[in-house]
């Protein structure tokens, strides 16, 4: 238990607000700021659907942000062989399963 290492999920700081990151939040006040200049010209509904969407928007945002993987695009180069990688072992997965 001593050579316990804690690993952040974040490696930079980014601006938040409560749980949000600015990025993600942008979104919602994108949608408010549509519905602030056209409010003479939409009716109520349409001005909660925009927010509303908005929001859905910035959880989607921070869904993905939470749960992605930034060398995605390499990885899916490498497992479908068009990639190599000098810096790891070579699976044997194949030799594993029987193909």
């Amino acid at each position: 238990m001593d050579d316990y290492v804690p690993i952040h999920k974040h490696t930079k700081k980014s601006r938040t607000v409560g749980n949000y990151e600015l990025e993600e939040v942008a979104i919602l006040l994108l949608s408010i700021l549509i519905v602030y200049i056209f409010q003479r010209e939409l009716p109520l509904g349409v001005m909660g659907g925009i927010i509303w969407l908005g929001y859905e928007g910035m959880l989607k945002l921070h869904e993905v942000n939470s749960t992605r993987v930034r060398s995605y695009k390499f990885h899916i180069l490498y497992k479908l062989g068009f990639k190599t990688s000098e810096h790891f072992p070579p699976t044997y997965i194949k030799e594993f399963t029987g193909n």
